[in-house]
């Protein structure tokens, strides 16, 4: 079967989150347009957790214009202003971005994923391939997961640090900052789960649903275990050279999932190498983005 794109119709301005007779539809910002007269698939990106999209428009605008291709960032559930659900599992994280591709008129995309964001793009291309022009994770496996239990303490953190003495999300950002830098000394990571503090209802509340995340953490801490499932298109593994989220020893169980792929290391970073070495980041995926644009047979 071949996957002809019908072109989109995208909203250019960040629809607000919503739920329709099609169930949750995540919200998202659709960055540039695809290069005129081209049939190149559009980019998708997604976050880590307690991220949102707000963090990768920047590198989506870089993607834009250094592949003539259009990128859609977006909030995973239970993130940014995507809706609050009960359960936070990858199969449910998978099906919100095919719901989503759906009503973008979707047919195939370049899934690109951070942290869980990652594991809910490789569960998407893993278990509907179609749907999957290539693959780019970044700085995650599906095979192990090295500290998880340090994201759970700062959830709880979260969880605990009252929001109420505060006028605006600015003093409550200093503030926890000044509170848990002894345990998150990664001032990439601090910096990204004090940026979910914001104003709803005139009220400073935390953006994303802790206590959903808290209680679902035993599912988003492992990628499930999926038989007879692979991904022959395209991909690109690429982690932070002095990260534990992407461990060589995990390359021969990644390659049993993702028979095409390749891994590489951004030097001299941790788990944010798009951050930490945005150069070194961008000479990369840039690269695997160039390579990989355009609609390939699945059959």
């Amino acid at each position: 079967m071949i996957i002809r794109q019908a072109r989109p119709v995208f909203n250019r301005a960040s629809l607000n989150a919503r739920q329709n007779s099609r169930g949750l539809i995540l919200s998202y910002k659709v960055i540039g347009e695809r290069a005129q007269g081209t049939e190149d698939p559009p980019i998708m990106i997604f976050h880590a957790l307690l991220g949102h999209k707000r963090t990768w428009e920047p590198i989506a605008k870089t993607f834009n214009t250094m592949t003539s291709r259009a990128v859609v960032v977006v909030d995973l559930r239970n993130h940014g202003e995507s809706p609050h659900t009960n359960t936070h599992r990858y199969p449910d994280l998978s099906e919100d971005i095919a719901r989503l591709c759906d009503k973008l008129g979707i047919p195939q995309a370049t899934m690109v994923g951070h942290g869980i964001g990652g594991r809910a793009a490789m569960y998407l291309a893993l278990t509907e391939p179609e749907r999957v022009k290539s693959l780019l994770v970044i700085d995650v496996s599906p095979i192990s997961s090295p500290s998880p239990e340090l994201y759970l303490t700062i959830i709880e953190a979260m969880r605990n640090f009252s929001l109420k003495p505060y006028k605006n999300p600015l003093q409550a950002q200093d503030a926890f900052k000044k509170e848990l830098r002894p345990l998150i000394p990664d001032e990439y990571v601090l910096n990204i789960v004090v940026s979910n503090i914001a104003v709803k209802n005139s009220v400073l509340t935390w953006t994303c649903n802790l206590e959903v995340l808290k209680k679902e953490f035993q599912h988003i801490k492992v990628f499930p275990k999926l038989k007879n499932k692979q991904y022959f298109g395209p991909t690109l593994f690429l982690g932070g050279q002095l990260s534990d989220f992407l461990p060589p020893d995990d390359l021969t169980g990644i390659r049993g999932y993702f028979p095409a792929v390749v891994v590489r290391f951004v030097r001299k970073t941790c788990h944010n190498p798009h951050l930490e070495d945005p150069k070194g980041f961008f000479e990369a995926s840039i690269k695997f983005l160039k390579l990989n644009n355009k609609h390939h047979q699945v059959s």
